[in-house]
């Protein structure tokens, strides 16, 4: 792909003898929502617009739109141990090892993420890949910065009371179990009855998260 190709970079210039190479970052969002038009993807293309302001290189996989196959077949359980992986995971995991950043963006549904997303996970954060046993012990193999964006239907005082510790056991163990950097959770509740002012308030903050990165 093209993108792997093209890196955009400037110089700083210190004195006659050195100069400092920069490359913007790479930015890999993974989005899981049915509906085009759903506020999912508001905040997609929100997160977007955003880094392409700040040039800084992007590459989107709609889970739904690709047509992503979630089931963890037999035969693909213990494929890591032979090193025979499908060809959709590899180019999913050809993708992340591009990053710097990967971005997640899907809605809370049933306590917890969208199937898509949950077999994503699943089929291309393998053992040998994202994780692996060291001397009896886990390790994370994934050194890159990873960013939550979710919006859901139930209410703020919910989300805090009984939502956010099971969310924060999820999130914790694939940042830590995968070694990756937790740069941002962001959580948007009461979408059934948001405002429009409410939603515009969200992605503000969608907006102010990215622009940090």
């Amino acid at each position: 792909s093209d993108v792997y190709k093209r890196q955009v970079h400037g110089t700083l210039k210190g004195n006659r003898d050195s100069r400092i190479t920069m490359f913007p970052k790479k930015i890999l969002l993974v989005c899981a929502n049915p509906k085009p038009k759903s506020f999912t993807h508001a905040i997609l293309n929100t997160a977007v617009q955003t880094f392409k302001e700040k040039k800084y290189a992007t590459v989107v996989r709609d889970l739904y739109a690709m047509k992503f196959n979630p089931i963890l077949a037999e035969e693909e359980f213990t494929g890591w141990m032979t090193k025979k992986l499908a060809k959709d995971v590899l180019e999913e995991q050809k993708h992340i090892n591009w990053c710097d950043i990967i971005v997640f963006v899907f809605p809370m549904w049933w306590y917890g993420m969208p199937a898509m997303m949950k077999g994503y996970f699943d089929r291309v954060f393998v053992r040998g890949f994202a994780h692996d046993i060291v001397e009896g012990r886990s390790k994370g193999l994934l050194d890159k910065g990873m960013v939550v964006f979710q919006p859901m239907g139930a209410g703020e005082d919910r989300m805090k009371e009984k939502l956010l510790p099971a969310i924060n056991t999820v999130a914790d163990s694939w940042y830590r179990f995968c070694g990756m950097k937790p740069l941002g959770f962001h959580y948007f509740p009461s979408m059934p009855w948001a405002t429009e002012k409410m939603l515009e308030g969200y992605l503000d903050q969608v907006k102010e998260a990215c622009s940090k990165l």
